[in-house]
């Protein structure tokens, strides 16, 4: 991942990267909602992504290689977004072919 995001980024975008909303991780953090949206856009700005989707391919492919298999996740990730447009749908196909 990258060395710029905090700890908290990093966490906030590994649960990115396994589909729950900005209220998901809000609750599951016990944080505010405005709180989880603000993380999101500053992980936004320093990753250079314009949307969710481009950040979960981001953590996709950055994922360290001696991190379990998440395959099946990042597919099912993909299922999800893939509805969403057809630029995010190629991000998340590039980041997994990587």
């Amino acid at each position: 991942m990258n060395d710029n995001l905090t700890e908290r980024e990093k966490h906030i975008l590994l649960l990115i990267s396994e589909g729950l909303t900005n209220r998901m991780i809000a609750e599951k953090l016990s944080f505010t909602h405005g709180t989880i949206r603000n993380h999101v856009s500053v992980i936004l700005n320093k990753l250079q992504c314009t949307n969710r989707a481009e950040l979960a391919a981001y953590a996709a492919a950055n994922r360290q290689t001696s991190a379990p298999d998440t395959t099946p996740q990042i597919l099912e990730i993909y299922n999800r977004l893939a509805n969403y447009s057809h630029r995010t749908a190629a991000a998340v196909i590039e980041a997994l072919n990587q």
